[in-house]
């Protein structure tokens, strides 16, 4: 059973600087958050001389924005589908979040002796090849330029939202379209932006809010967050990413720790989140959001942690949500193996091989009732009739609430 909850009231936040309590929860030595620019930058001055890309006079007709032209010269400006004053610094220029332009990959036994069991890992399976990428090093990172099965791939981590996300595509030419970090946000939520055209791109939704491709999509690439222990559990051949990223940093440690006590938007957020909030929920509970044929619900992990199964219809989509203990917060404690454990979760294609299954929570884990068979997370059948069979990944999205309900107003909460 599914309700609509519907808003109570809305919280308005403004720019602020960092409290000097947020700023204690940053570790040592490594960590480099700075507080967006304390005040707006004026558009007045711009000179469209500056910026080839652009194909109007002035896309900001002088007004002020709180964020820094600086080093955008290919971006196109005057085509944007977004309020610019949506648009928060996040005190980085751009690439200073450094991407990672050329992975290198582990085994499992090689990576077993630096990953803790419960670290959480993204996970993208391709026909013939898993990769998995440590979100304690992504955290740092936010961008992998990647392929999977010889197609590029971009996995990207916003920190702050709590989002990973996997997107697949290729330029106008064919090349690979590959993703850096502006150093800015909007809703929390990480802005992106690519290489060939200087276009901006929404982190959580994939698509492109500043610059000429604005108006497009990138295809999401189904992708799960495993425990380290589930992982190497269901994909032993799996390969993952190392720690040799080019770049110096404490992995395994977090610069976000004390946001997840919250039950408003911690200093750190609220120094980068403007307008207005939905509290239907608290602004940084976490949530699976599901997207399809324009429908948009999201499942929170309160209430998974609890049925553990949720049967579903979505947009016309028979669906299941899959969820389990064994994952670790990235911000809870500054070291992720002493943090909670917030789980995570799968969506599913409920239909295989056109049988529709329900599914149900046991003791003995997840079953469905159609031939007593029993599931993994991953969605493959381990006992049973169907023993050996995968569900359909669904794409789905684990987030914070605050960023979730802001990008995809109207979403409908599920709950018992």
């Amino acid at each position: 059973m599914r309700r609509l909850r519907p808003p109570i009231s809305a919280c308005v936040f403004s720019l602020a600087m960092l409290t000097g309590a947020c700023a204690s929860n940053l570790v040592e030595p490594t960590a480099t958050l700075v507080a967006p620019t304390t005040g707006p930058v004026v558009a007045g001055g711009f000179t469209p001389a500056a910026n080839s890309a652009l194909s109007c006079q002035d896309p900001f007709g002088g007004e002020e924005i709180p964020f820094s032209l600086a080093g955008w010269s290919e971006t196109d400006f005057c085509r944007h589908s977004i309020d610019f004053g949506e648009i928060v610094s996040g005190g980085q220029p751009r690439d200073g979040i450094p991407p990672i332009d050329s992975p290198v990959y582990e085994t499992v036994d090689s990576a077993s002796g630096w990953i803790e069991n419960s670290w959480p890992l993204l996970v993208i399976v391709g026909s013939d090849q898993v990769l998995s990428f440590p979100l304690p090093i992504l955290l740092w990172h936010e961008v992998v330029n990647t392929e999977l099965n010889g197609e590029p791939m971009t996995v990207t981590y916003s920190a702050m939202s709590g989002c990973a996300r996997v997107l697949a595509g290729r330029d106008s030419s064919g090349g690979p379209l590959d993703f850096g970090t502006t150093g800015n946000l909007r809703f929390g939520n990480s802005i992106l932006y690519d290489r060939p055209s200087g276009s901006w791109w929404q982190q959580l939704s994939g698509e492109a809010i500043v610059g000429e491709r604005t108006g497009t999509s990138l295809a999401p690439q189904p992708s799960q967050v495993l425990a380290w222990a589930d992982f190497i559990a269901e994909y032993p051949e799996g390969q993952v990413l190392s720690r040799e990223t080019g770049t110096v940093r404490e992995y395994g440690t977090s610069p976000y720790a004390g946001m997840d006590d919250s039950a408003d938007l911690p200093g750190l957020l609220r120094a980068f989140v403007t307008g207005e909030v939905d509290n239907r929920l608290r602004p940084i509970d976490r949530v699976t959001g599901i997207r399809v044929n324009g429908a948009r619900v999201a499942y929170p992990f309160q209430a998974l942690s609890t049925a553990r199964v949720v049967n579903d219809e979505v947009g016309g989509q028979l669906l299941v949500i899959f969820w389990q203990s064994g994952v670790r917060s990235l911000t809870d404690s500054a070291r992720v193996a002493e943090s909670r454990d917030v789980g995570s979760s799968g969506a599913y294609s409920r239909d295989l091989a056109g049988r529709v299954l329900t599914f149900e929570w046991t003791e003995g884990g997840i079953r469905d009732l159609e031939t007593g068979s029993t599931w993994s997370l991953t969605g493959r059948a381990v006992a049973g009739p169907l023993r050996g069979e995968r569900l359909t990944r669904l794409d789905s999205v684990e987030a914070f609430w605050f960023a979730w309900s802001a990008l995809f107003p109207g979403t409908e909460i599920w709950g018992p």
